[in-house]
């Protein structure tokens, strides 16, 4: 026997988790308490709720991955990768379980806390309105779009090498469905006992999402998903105040075989769209691993799919440029400068390759607009000054030697083409303290050695050239 949360006689349940007998379910309904009563939940409920055990499994994901990080109040991202994370690059390229494994993951202890704090509260209502299985259909499902909403959202926006990881994408589904069901339920008494839980759960998802779009940390993309997801089940499904499950069973079955079905066929398009990226990311592998040939066929196979993905171009003129096949290189490096017009480091290669070709006119262009784009980086001081002095432009590749000199001062680099170029210039007691600071920094160089040894004898410091030769 069971207590009637309406109206507190005792009744035969006909599922463990009826809270509410026929009397008030069916009307006219029963004389009950002036003031409606909030359901209570008897104990058994929590032992065997899907709610408590997935609290438990997050729980103990985090404390397996805190033992691995050697840290539990943060969890380190190496170890977040191995364990499950969503990383887009990795999951579209034939690890989706990633979808999945990453909402049982959490980043620090704030982060499982608030999250768990969440699904205890929107779990067990959601178990009592929709029943035990409906709720984890709907917690994985929107879980699983959230997921692959986070992965989309990151490509499109540049960012695939983001990895995701926590359960707010699915609680956000959860508290999502809920919105429908509450303000929509069919039972008056049970509407007006549960209010106060419908406003709670919209001032939590608006504040979320409203503090969601102030940190950049945050992953708004799978919450939103999450929530999308849920509210369009929370409107198909129905919700069953005492969580019987067989009423309308062909209808939730249906509902969920569709569910799944858009799902999986949203991710088998987002993997096609992102074939030129999962490519590019392929190459950059095999380019790491000095596997140049293997980089060049991923690159082209990333830019058959997506031809203006300025990443692959990029790279492609790069690995060229390596290789000495300097007019492959300028032409992607070109393509590259064309689609991203401010990318600076593209217009300082192929700055390079023109160089490499004696274009001389093209790469003065080229590195200049690299230098305008960003003129606190001292490579592309140093290329500017290598293209003014081969255009016997002995004050322009002075200032730019120079400046790249006060930018990383003690360089090698720097120090030496600041040296040779004061040598052009005829100011030698500045050329030997700067080519001093470059063997300083670089003893085996023997060019600057013996340059310095020349300049000490050329003013008489024989005994000072002796010591630069070692002598």
């Amino acid at each position: 026997m069971a207590t009637c949360a309406q109206c507190g006689r005792d009744f035969q349940p006909h599922s463990e988790t009826q809270m509410i007998c026929e009397q008030c379910l069916t009307p006219p309904y029963v004389p009950a308490q002036p003031e409606p009563k909030r359901p209570r939940v008897p104990l058994s409920f929590y032992l065997h709720s899907p709610t408590v055990w997935l609290i438990a499994i997050n729980v103990l994901m985090y404390l397996v991955t805190g033992v691995a990080s050697h840290s539990i109040s943060k969890i380190n991202n190496e170890v977040l990768l191995r364990f499950g994370a969503n990383f887009g690059i990795l999951t579209l390229g034939g690890q989706p379980w990633r979808l999945l494994t990453c909402t049982f993951l959490h980043g620090d202890f704030l982060h499982i806390l608030l999250n768990m704090w969440a699904l205890l509260n929107l779990g067990i209502l959601a178990e009592i309105l929709f029943g035990r299985r409906s709720f984890l259909g709907m917690y994985f499902i929107s879980g699983l779009a959230a997921s692959i909403v986070s992965v989309s959202w990151h490509f499109h926006t540049g960012n695939p090498s983001i990895f995701t990881v926590g359960a707010s994408g699915a609680i956000f589904g959860i508290a999502g469905a809920l919105i429908p069901a509450l303000a929509l339920q069919k039972n008056a008494r049970l509407r007006t006992a549960l209010s106060g839980n419908l406003v709670g759960i919209v001032i939590f998802v608006v504040y979320t999402v409203a503090y969601g779009f102030r940190e950049a940390h945050i992953d708004n993309s799978a919450h939103l998903g999450g929530l999308a997801c849920g509210l369009i089940l929370g409107v198909a499904l129905p919700s069953s105040p005492g969580g019987d499950e067989e009423e309308h069973y062909g209808r939730r079955l249906i509902i969920f075989a569709v569910a799944i079905t858009a799902t999986l066929t949203a991710f088998v398009a987002l993997q096609k769209s992102e074939v030129g990226v999962l490519e590019y990311a392929r190459a950059q592998s095999a380019y790491q691993k000095k596997d140049l040939n293997g980089a060049v066929e991923h690159l082209h196979q990333s830019l058959k799919n997506q031809p203006r993905f300025v990443d692959s171009h990029f790279l492609l003129g790069l690995i060229y440029l390596q290789q000495g096949k300097n007019e492959q290189a300028k032409s992607h490096l070109l393509a590259a400068t064309k689609i991203a017009p401010d990318w600076s480091e593209a217009h300082s290669k192929l700055c390079i390759a023109y160089l490499q070709m004696r274009d001389l006119p093209n790469a003065l262009a080229s590195c200049q607009r690299a230098v305008e784009l960003d003129p606190k980086d001292p490579d592309k001081q140093i290329n500017l000054g290598l293209i003014q002095r081969a255009n016997e432009d002995l004050p322009g590749a002075l200032e730019s030697f120079g400046k790249a000199e006060q930018l990383r001062p003690n360089g090698f680099d720097e120090e030496a083409m600041l040296g040779e170029s004061l040598v052009d210039a005829g100011r030698t007691d500045e050329a030997i303290i700067h080519l001093r600071l470059a063997l300083k920094a670089k003893p085996d160089d023997q060019h600057v050695r013996m340059l310095l040894a020349q300049l000490l004898l050329s003013r008489g410091d024989r005994e000072e050239a002796r010591k630069v030769l070692g002598k």
